[in-house]
């Protein structure tokens, strides 16, 4: 008979879980006396029950035998997880050295692009050697595991940075970006294309001593090279990719990586620029758009323009960062020589204490807004206060199919994250097409309805104490990137926030409003997200619903939570991403328009519907059926009457 584990076991494995943030301390101590008392084994019981992947149980194991995952390394914690592999923070015993361990397990292996790519980010990072890159160390096999040991670099990213303190002044973005492209022309004499800039990969770090960096801007040092490619690969070695995908984040990647032409240096030019428009604006070029929106945009007309008065910038500024995203590489700045050389041309720049706060003089990051265009909504910069509580909504989209209106993942300060990698699924032009418009009448009379700016995220990737479970179990998790997801069976409630406008006066929650909730399936064979629900009456409580399973999206009506489906308009979604460990989220929102409701699904409009002349409960509610799913970019965002 087979030894139960001792109760001090199952504690240890939980406590190790919930170091990690892979589950919560409430979550954790329930758990941990269900399983002790049942006496299953820890790791078996969270497979059972979808509350882990078998990487999560991993993770617990190799925290709980810190000096058996590689010879001559003992890891002292978790930093991230990415889309290949699980980054630990570590030490060389023989060197009494700090690094990052990188580890894949081969048993996740089981596409041969994993194995390739992983071995090709080793060899291309291991050849690299400059100021701006972070330093491989060390790679092999050992105990069922690739590893890569990588410099661990003590900094912040520097998109936690904008999150907190919003734009950046011209001075410290040009530091910035001159320090990256001098790293990436390094890379690119080795024909090396990193494909995948942007700040989340771009890590801030103090300068060392007898640095030659002016005003005491902090070293940028480019991490993740788990995308880069060989760009004079022979016809017999293909580029590492999934059929059908490609690889890059889109609010920053070129459009030829979105059609699929080739791509080469050009493409992290153009992805600096953005990089540079998020810093000096507080705002991604194209905030607030759907996947099918910033692909249709990208593809067919240049990136919004800015507008240097706006914001306080320089001329020079503003045409630099247009003429590196140029849509068409041919017309773009074409070598790194040219554009470091268009860089130390700019004149001198006013500058605030770099890194220490809001960007230019006079602006606070809280009120920063970016006009992208006239017919596109503003989206402020999150508050600074606000962000350590809330990832400010930003629209990053797909994560392996990914779309949503993603937060952007906030990386512990002092550790770099785990390296990303983002296949989005290329969407056919006719279907970018379809997507929804940002103010729709209500109606043939109705008044137009836009965004005021005002909005909140539902969710911080910690706590759901604001969150009241009805039915299962609900808890903080990560996603197969490491990012903080809400993940759950059964149902779930939320009650609308109150939006503070101007005066920072608290108000109740919006009237008006457009409600965003990506969602991944994952082993759930459907997710439902419930809206306008009208107080019970003699058992009742009616309302909309968006149903979701692997194959399509329904508008539909049910009379309560488990009444019958009155369905109104199925929509087909595209396949499910082929890769197990990638995230295929899809994004529900709907908007209410003073008497009528606007529901879509990736962008696509489902259809309209009365809003009901009972009052409405400031509440939505999620449920999944099946099994656990993963919920992420959960946002409110106010809507007004247009002018």
């Amino acid at each position: 008979m087979t030894q139960q584990p001792r109760p001090i076991d199952v504690e240890s494995f939980f406590r190790a879980a919930r170091d990690a943030e892979l589950i919560s301390p409430e979550v954790a101590e329930v758990l941990t006396a269900e399983v002790a008392a049942s006496g299953a084994d820890p790791a078996e019981y969270v497979l059972e029950q979808g509350l882990m992947d078998a990487v999560a149980v991993d993770i617990v194991r190799t925290l709980q035998r810190p000096s058996d995952v590689v010879t001559g390394y003992e890891v002292e914690g978790l930093i991230g997880r990415g889309g290949l592999g699980v980054v630990y923070r570590a030490r060389q015993t023989a060197l009494d050295r700090p690094v990052a361990l990188k580890t894949i397990l081969v048993s996740q292996m089981t596409q041969p692009d994993s194995v390739a790519r992983f071995e090709r980010e080793a060899k291309l990072v291991g050849r690299l050697r400059h100021p701006n890159i972070v330093v491989a160390y060390d790679f092999g096999r050992q105990h069922g595991r690739v590893f890569l040991v990588m410099e661990l670099v003590d900094g912040e990213d520097l998109q936690s940075y904008i999150e907190l303190h919003g734009m950046v002044d011209e001075s410290t973005t040009w530091s910035v970006v001159r320090q990256a492209a001098a790293g990436l022309a390094h890379a690119a004499q080795s024909n090396v294309v990193h494909r995948d800039i942007k700040p989340s990969n771009m890590l801030l770090v103090a300068a060392p001593a007898g640095a030659t960096l002016s005003g005491g801007e902090p070293m940028v040092k480019i991490a993740d090279f788990g995308l880069a490619r060989i760009c004079d690969a022979s016809p017999s070695d293909p580029r590492i990719t999934t059929d059908g995908c490609t690889l890059g984040s889109p609010q920053y990647m070129a459009p030829e990586q979105i059609i699929g032409s080739n791509v080469d240096l050009r493409a992290d030019i153009y992805s600096l620029g953005a990089t540079a428009y998020h810093l000096l604006t507080g705002a991604t070029p194209y905030a607030g758009l759907s996947l099918g929106e910033i692909l249709a945009r990208k593809t067919t007309q240049e990136m919004p323009h800015l507008d240097a008065g706006r914001f306080g910038l320089s001329p020079q500024s503003a045409r630099l960062v247009a003429d590196m995203t140029v849509a068409d590489p041919d017309q773009r700045i074409g070598d790194y020589d040219q554009l470091l050389e268009r860089i130390d041309r700019l004149p001198k720049l006013r500058t605030s204490s770099p890194l220490d706060g809001p960007g230019r003089p006079g602006q606070r990051a809280d009120t920063a807004t970016v006009a992208l265009a006239d017919t596109m909504p503003i989206m402020p910069s999150a508050p600074a206060g606000d962000a350590a509580e809330a990832p400010r909504a930003n629209a990053v989209y797909s994560a392996g199919g990914t779309v949503g209106l993603a937060p952007r993942r906030r990386r512990r300060q002092g550790l770099w994250a785990a390296s990303i990698i983002l296949l989005v699924s290329l969407i056919p032009l006719a279907f970018i097409l379809l997507g929804g418009d940002q103010g729709i009448d209500a109606g043939a009379d109705g008044p137009r309805y836009i965004l005021s700016g005002r909005g909140a995220a539902l969710f911080d990737g910690r706590r759901i104490s604001d969150w009241r479970t009805t039915s299962g179990a609900w808890f903080a998790a990560n996603d197969a990137e490491g990012g903080r997801v809400l993940s759950g069976r059964g149902t779930v409630r939320r009650r609308l926030p109150g939006l503070a406008p101007v005066d920072d006066v608290a108000t109740a929650p919006p009237r008006n409003y457009q409600l965003n909730v990506a969602f991944d399936l994952q082993t759930a064979t459907a997710v439902e997200l419930h809206f306008g629900i009208t107080p019970a009456d003699q058992g009742r409580s009616p309302r909309y619903v968006l149903r979701a399973t692997a194959d399509e999206v329904m508008l539909a009506r049910r009379a309560d939570d488990r009444a019958p489906l009155e369905p109104i308009t199925p929509v087909a979604l595209p396949p499910r991403n082929p890769d197990p460990a990638a995230p295929d989220y899809h994004l529900l929102r709907v908007e209410r328009h003073g008497t009528f409701w606007r529901a879509y699904v990736d962008a696509r409009p489902l259809g309209g519907l009365p809003v009901a002349a009972t009052p409405e409960l400031p509440e939505f509610r999620l449920l999944t059926e099946g099994g656990p799913a993963l919920f992420d970019a959960l946002h409110v965002s106010e809507l007004v009457p247009a002018p």
